[in-house]
């Protein structure tokens, strides 16, 4: 790998071969896996604190935030799908530009 080489593969190449590289994606995949799992008494706020605020709109704005909550859930997942930061990155960057179509 020469010295002048910028591009986002090499910064990935050398990520991968670095053992703080390896550290930190491995500390990432842990974490990831227990951030998705989310304790049930946890849900049951969320999902009250959601409800009081629903009912205190209009028809009109709860649709309006279902359609978002929906939207975000599906940019959540595509991002969680994401191999490395790198993959993740590149994959902001697309949602970012509209490159993405869902």
């Amino acid at each position: 790998m020469s010295h002048y080489d910028l591009t986002p593969n090499a910064a990935e190449r050398h990520f991968d071969a670095s053992i703080l590289g390896q550290l930190y994606t491995s500390m990432a995949a842990v974490l990831g896996r227990h951030a998705s799992a989310a304790p049930p008494a946890v849900m049951r706020r969320r999902g009250t604190a959601a409800t009081s605020t629903a009912r205190s709109s209009g028809a009109l704005e709860r649709l309006d935030r279902w359609f978002w909550r929906q939207e975000q859930k599906a940019r959540d997942d595509y991002l969680a799908t994401s191999v490395d930061v790198f993959e993740l990155e590149r994959r902001i960057e697309a949602l970012d530009r509209g490159a993405i179509l869902r």
